[in-house]
Protein backbone atom coordinates (compact mmCIF):
# COMPACT_ATOMS: atom_id res chain seq x y z
CA UNK A 1 0.00 0.00 0.00
CA UNK A 2 2.71 2.41 0.53
CA UNK A 3 4.36 2.06 -3.06
CA UNK A 4 1.17 2.61 -4.15
CA UNK A 5 0.91 6.01 -2.65
CA UNK A 6 4.54 6.73 -3.59
CA UNK A 7 3.86 6.10 -6.89
CA UNK A 8 0.93 7.72 -6.92
CA UNK A 9 2.33 10.67 -5.53
CA UNK A 10 5.17 10.91 -7.71
CA UNK A 11 2.06 10.73 -10.74
CA UNK A 12 0.52 13.50 -9.58
CA UNK A 13 4.18 15.62 -9.32
CA UNK A 14 4.70 15.33 -12.56
CA UNK A 15 1.25 16.19 -13.95
CA UNK A 16 0.55 18.85 -11.90
CA UNK A 17 4.11 20.39 -12.84
CA UNK A 18 4.00 19.32 -16.50
CA UNK A 19 0.35 20.19 -16.79
CA UNK A 20 1.26 24.36 -17.51
CA UNK A 21 3.17 22.69 -20.73
CA UNK A 22 0.00 20.85 -21.92
CA UNK A 23 -1.01 22.42 -25.27
CA UNK A 24 -0.91 22.60 -29.10
CA UNK A 25 2.75 23.62 -29.56
CA UNK A 26 4.46 21.04 -27.19
CA UNK A 27 7.60 21.24 -29.06
CA UNK A 28 8.28 24.92 -28.91
CA UNK A 29 7.64 24.35 -25.04
CA UNK A 30 10.16 21.54 -24.70
CA UNK A 31 12.80 24.10 -26.05
CA UNK A 32 12.33 26.53 -23.60
CA UNK A 33 14.54 26.49 -19.70
CA UNK A 34 10.94 26.39 -18.29
CA UNK A 35 10.09 23.22 -19.31
CA UNK A 36 13.85 21.92 -18.52
CA UNK A 37 13.93 23.54 -15.10
CA UNK A 38 10.83 21.55 -14.53
CA UNK A 39 11.93 18.15 -15.73
CA UNK A 40 14.85 18.47 -12.96
CA UNK A 41 12.43 19.57 -10.14
CA UNK A 42 10.53 16.06 -11.58
CA UNK A 43 13.62 14.11 -11.42
CA UNK A 44 14.68 15.55 -8.11
CA UNK A 45 11.08 14.88 -6.64
CA UNK A 46 11.32 11.34 -7.60
CA UNK A 47 15.06 10.77 -6.54
CA UNK A 48 13.43 11.91 -3.16
CA UNK A 49 10.84 9.07 -3.02
CA UNK A 50 13.22 6.31 -4.02
CA UNK A 51 15.77 7.22 -1.15
CA UNK A 52 12.90 7.13 1.66
CA UNK A 53 12.76 3.13 1.25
Amino acid sequence: MRSLKKCLSIAFITLSLLLPFWGDNVQEQVKSPKFIDTLELIVQAIKIFVEED
